[in-house]
């Protein structure tokens, strides 16, 4: 790839003759034009393609997210949001076996667990605890570190959906924020994404919160499994009881609809044991 600085076919977009001429983040470059494409369609490639379909899809599906969370990282280094959720997110996606083309036909499976929406030098917000009330997600979170005019919102998604829900900020020294669901992600599974935002745009990482239980039941969401204390004391609670997702502390894996199936039903939920996908 070439940076065209001052040449007479600046502007200019398509191809031209043997190049491709085209505009990348308000740079106009240019590149080899490719003749031939080798494609043996082999299990690996399939497999490859399924994957970085699946990861480009989540990353569109969370742009809402991603914009808060990882642009202003994207933009000094270079990339686009979902270029940085790629690289950041890369080891959360696996081709599930199956199928005569191996993980291509077998889906995607997703490690929501370990997915960042957000990135950058803000220290993260400390234990979490979510509870669901009638619609109504209550999350209290511990001020660790940081400056108390952090802005700390949670981003809501719904694998079975396929979209999310971005909270309205609250301060660092709040220690708690609430957000009403839509009728459409009640009884359903539910992932919680944690991060803090300056007035500058930076961003901290992202804390994972407890999935709430698929069937709708209340669960105890925390970080590491420890409930956050909403005044310095441990055990805070809202009204209702929790029900943890399985007893165990265990993860919830999605698959993912595959790359060519196009109008597939949605993703399957399977329960697997906490641990990164290889």
């Amino acid at each position: 790839m070439a940076t065209m600085n001052g040449s007479l076919l600046q502007g200019t977009s398509g191809r031209v003759g043997q190049v491709v001429i085209y505009n990348r983040m308000g740079r106009w470059c240019m590149r080899r034009h490719v003749e031939h494409i080798r494609d043996r369609r082999s299990e690996a490639q399939l497999a490859c393609r399924s994957t970085f379909t699946a990861m480009m899809r989540m990353a569109s599906a969370m742009s809402e997210a991603l914009a808060l969370g990882l642009r202003t990282e994207a933009r000094g280094r270079g990339l686009l949001d979902s270029n940085l959720f790629l690289q950041l997110n890369k080891d959360c996606f696996r081709a599930a076996d199956g199928g005569e083309n191996g993980g291509a036909r077998g889906g995607v499976e997703v490690d929501y667990e370990l997915l960042q929406v957000s990135c950058g030098p803000l220290t993260p917000v400390g234990e979490t605890r979510a509870t669901l009330d009638d619609g109504r997600l209550q999350l209290k979170f511990k001020s660790v570190g940081g400056s108390g005019g952090d802005r700390v919102q949670v981003y809501v998604f719904c694998p079975e959906l396929g979209w999310g829900l971005l909270s309205l900020p609250v301060y660092r020294g709040d220690r708690r924020l609430a957000l009403q669901l839509p009728d459409a992600m009640r009884g359903k599974a539910l992932c919680l994404y944690v991060f803090c935002t300056d007035l500058e745009g930076r961003a901290s990482a992202t804390t994972w919160a407890r999935l709430l239980a698929p069937d709708g039941a209340d669960t105890e969401a925390s970080d590491g499994g420890s409930e956050a204390s909403d005044d310095g004391n441990n055990g805070a609670s809202d009204d209702g009881n929790t029900a943890a997702d399985g007893g165990s502390g265990a993860a919830v894996k999605y698959r993912a609809a595959s790359a060519d199936t196009e109008g597939a039903a949605p993703p399957q939920l399977t329960a697997n044991p906490r641990r990164p996908v290889a």
